[in-house]
């Protein structure tokens, strides 16, 4: 996997790693003495933190925005419904993709990820066999709807339990439940975590649109 490398300008040096550049960089960062370095790629990069612990330069791994969801959604599969398989369909392209690193490294289900939810996609999944057990959907609440709503349309949520509604926004209140006609798994964020976002105390007032 390529990293990307930023010196960020701070009061004190601060590396911080994102994707893609060769670890020479790192090593004459870490030369000129740096007081930090932020990972933030997509799965963590291990020699980074080898690395800071052999300089003595504390380190810190952030997640990237869809990383908690998608642990949650794969956790909630493997350890409460003892899955094997599962679909996971995300709102674009971009985060599908960005999925990948985080699917390939730690999770142990067969997945299977797509863009979105089409005729045609929803017909190919409707032909595999054999089928799959589980569906998540990760996306804000606007698009779980337009999403779910193309999955009832075309007959694939017509099963108890069979899915896995993952809100990546807090407008979850919003989210059309007129569409159910069987029971799914919804997973949403605590207000908690809105209020930590906007500095608040908690309980807090959260506005629908606050983004994560």
């Amino acid at each position: 996997m390529k990293r990307l490398l930023v010196i960020a300008c701070f009061i004190y040096p601060i590396i911080v790693v994102v994707e893609s550049t060769p670890v020479r960089i790192l090593c004459q960062a870490l030369s000129k003495g740096v007081h930090l370095i932020v990972d933030m790629t997509w799965t963590g990069w291990g020699k980074s933190r080898v690395m800071s612990e052999e300089a003595g330069v504390p380190y810190i791994s952030i997640d990237v925005h869809l990383t908690p969801f998608i642990k949650a959604a794969d956790d909630t599969l493997h350890y409460i419904r003892n899955a094997t398989d599962s679909v996971l369909i995300f709102e674009n392209k971009k985060q599908m993709e960005q999925s990948l690193y985080y699917l390939i490294k730690h999770s142990v289900l067969r997945i299977l990820v797509l863009d979105g939810l089409n005729k045609t996609s929803a017909a190919s999944l409707l032909s595999m066999r054999p089928s799959p057990n589980f569906y998540v959907i990760i996306a804000n609440t606007q698009n779980i709807n337009n999403i779910y709503k193309v999955a009832r349309e075309l007959k694939i949520s017509d099963k108890d339990d069979r899915w896995h509604l993952v809100f990546t926004d807090f407008r979850y209140g919003n989210f059309n439940r007129s569409l159910l006609s069987v029971s799914v798994a919804m997973i949403t964020l605590k207000d908690a975590v809105c209020c930590y976002l906007l500095g608040l105390d908690y309980p807090c007032d959260c506005p629908e649109d606050t983004e994560v």
